[in-house]
C-alpha cells in the first residue's frame, strides 16, 4: 500500500479510526491522506469521499454503530462506502464495542 486514506469530521468515531489509519500507514509506510467529511448529509460526504477514493489503495473510515434501521432512515457514510468506494474500505468500530482484539481489529487468539 502506498496511500491510506482516512475520511475524518469531528466525531470520536473518527479520531478512533485516525488511530488505526495511523497505524496502518506507519506499519506499512504508505502516506496518510486525510479526507475532511464535514457534516453534511450522509450521501454528500459518502458522495464526495467515493470520488477521493480513486487515488488510494485502502480508505479507513469510522462508523457510529447505529444499526440497520436508523442507519436506512439516517444513511450511513460507512456503508454507502463499502459498497461504492474506488479502493478497498476499512470500517473501523466505535470505541468500546466489547472485543478481544487490538486497535486494528486483529485478535491473538486463535478460533477453534
Amino acid at each position: 500500500m502506498r496511500r491510506i486514506g482516512i475520511a475524518l469530521n469531528d466525531s470520536p468515531e473518527a479520531q478512533v479510526a485516525l488511530v488505526v489509519a495511523t497505524e496502518l500507514a506507519q506499519a506499512s509506510d504508505a502516506q496518510l491522506v486525510r479526507l475532511v467529511a464535514g457534516q453534511q448529509a450522509a450521501g454528500d460526504a459518502a458522495d464526495a469521499l467515493t470520488q477521493a477514493s480513486a487515488g488510494l489503495d485502502l480508505l479507513v473510515c469510522g462508523t457510529r454503530g447505529r444499526g440497520r434501521a436508523t442507519a436506512a432512515i439516517f444513511g450511513s457514510v460507512s456503508t454507502q462506502l463499502a459498497a461504492h468506494a474506488r479502493c478497498p474500505v476499512l470500517v473501523v468500530p466505535p470505541a468500546g464495542w466489547p472485543r478481544s482484539a487490538g486497535a486494528a481489529g486483529v485478535s491473538a487468539q486463535a478460533s477453534v
